[in-house]
């Protein structure tokens, strides 16, 4: 198989609910983090990256190769986007989802002929509001984060995270692929996070 085959599909080995840490990129003074309003946008084939989990992505394209080493020189946030088909090998904006996540780069490894494994840390649910003209050989894209939706109460909320969290402890007692230590994580997790482990 090709790199350009490859790109984002292997080394799931690494798939962890990471809370946001504020040291790791400057944060506005509500305290979110201080994402700009234009990003590069990783293009991701057969996986999703939701927000809160760290996982290793490759990444063999030139154009994303590129993101890559423009994010080390910046900010090291980038967007992660999957896309609609497999076969689209330099996808078009049509060929992308709307929604996706902001993702800091935490570390890069650099294999032959042009290969990286790249970590990525999720930071938050992005929608792309529009793609913009830029020298750059990979899309860049206007961006609006997506915030997570009120419950109508703490009851309904409460309720709904010890549904969810019984459901898990029966999922990770029938199933040897869950490990028995995501039901005591989910219960030191928001409930959007929660969600979003669940949904790997």
């Amino acid at each position: 198989m090709r790199h350009e085959e490859r790109e984002s599909k292997s080394n799931r080995f690494l798939v962890l609910p990471v809370p946001y840490e504020k040291t790791d990129i400057t944060d506005t003074e509500d305290g979110s983090p201080n994402i700009p309003p234009q990003l590069g946008i990783l293009p991701l084939r057969d996986v999703v990256v939701y927000p809160h989990m760290v996982s290793p992505l490759l990444v063999a394209r030139k154009p994303s190769v590129k993101l890559i080493e423009d994010a080390n020189h910046g900010s090291g946030l980038i967007a992660l986007v999957a896309q609609r088909t497999q076969d689209a090998e330099y996808p078009h904006p049509e060929d992308l989802f709307k929604v996706g996540t902001v993702a800091k780069v935490m570390k890069v490894l650099q294999f032959p002929n042009n290969v990286m494994q790249i970590y990525v840390h999720a930071i938050a649910r992005i929608r792309l509001v529009e793609f913009v003209e830029s020298d750059a050989p990979y899309l860049v894209a206007g961006i609006e984060i997506l915030n997570d939706r009120g419950m109508e109460s703490d009851t309904e909320l409460e309720a709904l995270s010890r549904s969810v969290e019984d459901l898990l402890g029966k999922i990770t007692t029938i199933s040897e692929e869950v490990p028995d230590d995501l039901t005591v994580m989910a219960r030191d997790m928001d409930p959007s996070a929660t969600a979003d482990m669940i949904a790997m």
